[in-house]
This record gives structure tokens, sequence and C-alpha cells, in this order.
């Protein structure tokens, strides 16, 4: 008996079947403490077989290479940590807490019984994950089945037949509510209720907003309005599937032909088609991710090679430039990736004036594009835009610990977001009604719109940020870095409820997530709408709409798809695929994962809680890191084997 309790899979057997317990905790709403196991649902119960699937598979192989290391623990812990609080504390929204400002899943750790369920839960899963973590580094770059990718124009007809039935659907294509925006800012179009014309704003990139409207007018000016919007539509179908067709070769040379048509039939899917017939910034926002991405490996490979050339860094520089006017913070990502090449680039004693001539050109085209923007006097974003996570934080303290808050403070925060309306309009999981509140608004047309035409009639708010505004959010900024040092726990507690989504795979792809694919064909109020829109029609209608949109959650249903489209994939990706770079010690691997795990950090800082639209980017990168890991493995593996 001794002897085999002292045997390594007995010990192993038992923690498994505990574990396997422990994945049917759950977290319910309403909050019950008294309801915590449930052996129904789906996902868990998949989870547990799992868990008894690679406990039988080790005790029959007696394969000591997949008992988890310390790397594949440390893995484990951190996405369990990701998995099991945003499932705490996103619990207990409904009712009159719809708005998330109690977090009363809280509970589910308060009192002895509780507590311990939910550390079982946490241990549970960071066992599960450490296992998956261990299985992916054991196998990954086990195999690549090398074939040659399908001549380029091959793959880019395949696509175009793939998003057939949505081109023709929705012909002529359709038009987002934030590029008739743009549409309207770039005619000049009257805003009746203030009595002037839209403003040039970089709200949504002025960039784009130009290029949008010269293609409409070259399109209108041949035939008519709808010719104009097949123009743009047109424009981003040939741009997407070109990119598209270039990410499924790469995948198809690094990885085989089973991935490469994988990814094929993604891109191929409804989730980029119907962007593709939608004339929006994202649209193109997208594929300029992946072609960002095929252009910072290019370089890195040249540099790794000792064969960095001009014609790398200029096709660098002309991506980066580009891919950065497509959505603004898109520039933080270019600057710290092309500084790393530059380090990278030091350390190999290689191509240093290159490079440094690349940054140099990439800082001046971007100050460059910033100075013709101030000449053309367009208005930059408002500040709230990008203080959505601040803004719930602060809130959240004000309106539950408000004694922590001195009277000064309370002073600095009301002439930013009006205390009297905090309550009102805060929500956890959607930030749009706080971000109107500050006393600077670009987003014309937007959610209380009717509210905000009043304040700017009022004097109460301004399109453009004045240097008095500047001055107080920098006040209440203060003061939110104050109270983060009294109370980084609740800081964290309130970051983790607002991206519960996109930590989370088990909430899903919902309806609403995707509302991005515009299949509602939705009518704009005037308020948005450009002189030419009562020119512009589809052909199609409600019942074809009906059977496109049929179709499309068909597709979506698909197992593969739905993996795909899943907002909280990129992240778990991210961190297993860093687990692998530790794994096998390549630390310079990490300078490929930066731009990636960049992406993931920024749609954090978004306003809205598990929004597709905001990940898709992201998405579209995947499966071009996972290769060129994936042959990095697969070469060295070749190395140590002979």
């Amino acid at each position: 008996m001794l002897g085999k309790l002292k045997d390594r899979r007995v010990w192993l057997g038992v923690i498994l079947s505990v574990t396997s317990l422990g994945l049917m905790v759950q977290y319910p709403t309403p909050i019950d403490v008294n309801n915590r196991v449930d052996y129904s649902n789906w996902f868990q119960v998949i989870a547990a077989l799992a868990v008894i699937g690679w406990g039988a598979y080790i005790f029959r192989s007696n394969d000591e290479e997949l008992f988890p290391q310390i790397w594949d623990y440390v893995v484990g812990v951190i996405l369990a940590s990701f998995y099991v609080s945003s499932l705490l504390l996103s619990a207990g929204q409904d009712g009159s807490n719809t708005n998330g400002l109690v977090l009363a899943g809280v509970a589910y750790v308060k009192g002895p019984i509780s507590f311990l369920l939910t550390l079982l839960s946490f241990l549970s899963w960071a066992i599960l994950l450490a296992f998956i973590m261990r299985t992916i580094t054991v196998y990954f770059g086990w195999k690549v089945d090398h074939n040659n990718p399908p001549k380029f124009w091959k793959i880019a007809l395949s696509l175009l037949v793939l998003w057939l039935i949505v081109i023709v659907v929705f012909f002529p294509g359709q038009i987002s509510f934030d590029a008739m925006r743009q549409f309207c800012e770039y005619e000049g179009q009257k805003i009746p209720d203030l009595g002037i014309t839209y403003p040039h704003t970089n709200h949504h990139p002025y960039f784009v907003t130009l290029l949008f409207g010269h293609l409409f007018e070259i399109g209108k000016s041949i035939h008519s309005v709808n010719t104009g919007v097949f123009t743009v539509v047109i424009f981003q179908i040939v741009v997407t599937v070109l990119i598209y067709s270039c990410v499924v070769s790469y995948v198809w040379e690094k990885m085989g032909r089973i991935p490469g048509l994988i990814t094929l039939i993604i891109f191929g899917s409804p989730i980029f088609s119907t962007y593709a017939v939608t004339i929006d910034k994202s649209s193109i926002y997208y594929s300029l991710c992946g072609l960002f991405y095929l252009a910072f490996i290019n370089v890195f490979e040249a540099i790794n090679n000792k064969e960095l050339g001009t014609k790398q860094c200029l096709n660098f520089f002309l991506v980066s430039f580009i891919f950065s006017e497509f959505r603004n913070d898109s520039k933080y990502i270019v600057l710290i990736s092309v500084l790393l090449l530059l380090g990278f680039a030091l350390y190999h004693h290689l191509g240093r004036l290159k490079l440094v001539i690349t940054i140099v050109a990439v800082l001046v085209s971007i100050l460059g594009w910033n100075t013709y923007l101030n000449k053309e006097k367009v208005i930059p974003s408002a500040t709230g835009e990008a203080l959505t996570i601040p803004t719930r934080q602060l809130s959240y303290i004000y309106l539950t610990d408000r004694s922590s808050l001195s009277r000064q403070q309370v002073q600095v925060i009301n002439r930013v977001t009006p205390v009297t309306a905090l309550l009102e309009n805060y929500n956890v999981n959607e930030a749009d009604n706080l971000k109107n509140l500050y006393p600077s608004n670009t987003f014309l047309g937007g959610v209380q719109w009717d509210t905000v035409v009043k304040k700017i009639k009022e004097s109460k708010i301004t399109i453009d940020t004045t240097p008095k505004e500047k001055q107080l959010i920098k006040a209440y900024l203060k003061v939110w870095l104050e109270q983060g040092l009294k109370h980084p726990l609740k800081y964290l507690a309130v970051y983790i409820a607002a991206n519960s989504h996109y930590f989370n795979p088990t909430f899903g792809v919902t309806s609403t997530s995707y509302n991005g694919l515009f299949v509602n064909n939705i009518r704009f109020g005037e308020i948005v709408q450009p002189t030419w829109y009562g020119q512009y029609h589809s052909y199609a209608g409600r019942h074809e709409y009906k059977l496109a949109d049929a179709f499309i959650s068909l597709y979506l249903g698909f197992p593969l798809i739905s993996i795909f489209a899943n907002v909280a994939v990129p992240l778990y990706v991210t961190i297993f695929l860093l687990g692998v770079i530790l794994a096998r010690k390549k630390w310079q691997w990490l300078i490929v994962m930066v731009p990636l795990v960049l992406m993931v950090a920024l749609y954090t800082l978004t306003p809205v809680n598990g929004y597709s639209r905001y990940t898709i980017g992201a998405s579209v990168v995947v499966p071009i890191v996972v290769s060129f890991l994936w042959d990095k493995v697969y070469q060295l593996r070749r190395k140590i084997n002979g």
C-alpha cells in the first residue's frame, strides 16, 4: 500500500479526482451561496471529462513528459486568476444591480465554506490549465506538413467565392454609424440642433475620413450615390482580400495544408465578409493588424539572420504609417515595436543606421500628419475617450466609499464628471454614458445626443477640449492616482469586472457582442445623415436580409468559427504562447509577442465589455504568431533530434 502511495501516478489520480469536482463549482446570479455546485453546465462537464481523460492517458502511457513543470503551473495560475475572478466579480449583476455598482460576487469568498469552494474552484482550474499548457508545450511544433501554399491568386479567389453571398445580398454595401458621421464631417453637413456644420475631428481617424470621402466622390461622379458607396466597398474588399490572402499563405507555408485551410475558412467567414461590405474604419484596420505583424516579423527575421535590407525597412515604414492612421491607439503599438526592433538590431550589431532612419521616418510621418491636422484645424479626439477605465474606477470610489475622498477631491471630480449624475450613468460594463459627462465631447450624434446638445448650447461642454478643460482633467487624473494608491484592490476589481468577457471564454459570443456585423440594416437618424443619404438604397428586401442573417448565425455557430470569434481567445492564446516561449527559454522570441500583448492590453481599456469589434484585430494576428512560433519550435526540434 505504501509503495502505491509513493507512486506518482496514484497521487496524480487523487489530485485529478478532486480537480474534477472543483470544476463543478459555480458563481450563480442571483447570488446564492447555498447553490455553488452545478453538474449540468456543459462547459464545466467537458472540462471535468478533459481532466479524467488526461489522467487516464498519463496512467496508460506512463509518460513522465506530460507531468506539468513549474512554468506550466505559473501559466495555469495566471489563467485561473483571470477565469475565476471574472466569474466572481461579474456575478450578481441583476435586478437593481444591473449596472454592476455592487460587486455582489464578493459574497463567494466570504465565510469559510464559500471561501473554500472558491479556492477549490481556483486550484482546480489552475491544475487543468497547467495540464493544457503542458500538453501544448510537449506537442507544439511537433510536426509540419511541408506543403507549398497554393498560388496567391487561388487563395484570393477562394476568399472572394466564400464572401460572394454576403457581397451580393448587401450590394451596394452598408455604412456603419461611425462612417456616416465621417461622411457628414467630410462634406460639412449642418447640425440642425446646433446651427453649425459638422466640425472636422480626429475622433474617428481623419485620414480614414478623407480616404472614404474621396473614394465616394470618385464613385459618385461616375454614376450615382450607390456607385459611390460601392466604390468604397470595392476598395475595402480588394485591400482586405489581398492582406488576408497573405496571412493564409504565411500560415500554410509555416504550418502546412490543414492549418492553412482552417485559416482560409476563418477569413472566409461572415466575421470578415460582413465587415468588408460595410464602410467602416475597422473593416480595413483588422486586415492592417495582420499586415503590420507580417512586416514586423519580416524585419525581426532579417535582423536575426543578419540580412536586414532597405526593402524590409521601407516596407515596414509604409505599413506602420498606414496602420497607425487607421486607429488612434495603434500609434503606441507602432512606436514601441520600432524601438524593440532597434534594440534587437543593436544587440546583433546589425542595421542600426537603417532602423534609426526607419524610426525617424515613422516619427516624422506621424508628426507631419499631426501638423497637417493642426493646420486644417481638425479637432483631436476628446480626452475622455481614452479614460473610460479610470473614470469607472474613480466613480466607483465616489459612489461606494465617498468618505475616502476629501472635499477638495470631490470638487475636482465634480468639475469633470458632475457627481450628481454619476449614479444614473454608472455601468461597469459600458462607459459611454460616463464618458459623455466629460466637459468636452467629439462624438456628435452618439448616445444621449439630446443631453449633449443641451449642454453644448448652455456652454457646459465643448466640442474642442480647451486649455482649462485639460487642466481640469489633469487634476482629475491626479485624484484618480491618489485613490488608486489608497484602494488598489478596488481598482483591480473594477478593472476585472469591466473586462470580464475579455477574461473568460465561457461568456461566449452573443448577438450583442457581434452587433458590429451590421446585419440589421440600420436606418440612421437625421443627425448622422449626409445630404446624399436619401439617394442611397439597398436592393435586397427584408426576406433576403432574414436569410442572410440565418446563414451568418449558422456559420458563426460552427465550433471552429465560434472559438475564433470568442472575445477571450486572444488573451488565452497570448498567455499560452508566452508559456511556450518561457518553457523553451528562447527569450528573443518574446520580442515577437510584444505587439500582440499590446493589442490585447489596449482592448481592455475600451468602454464596452466583450465587444467583438475591439478584439478582431488581435484575433487576425493570432494565426500569424502561432505559425511563427510553431515553425521555430519545429526547427528547434529537428536541430535537437538531428
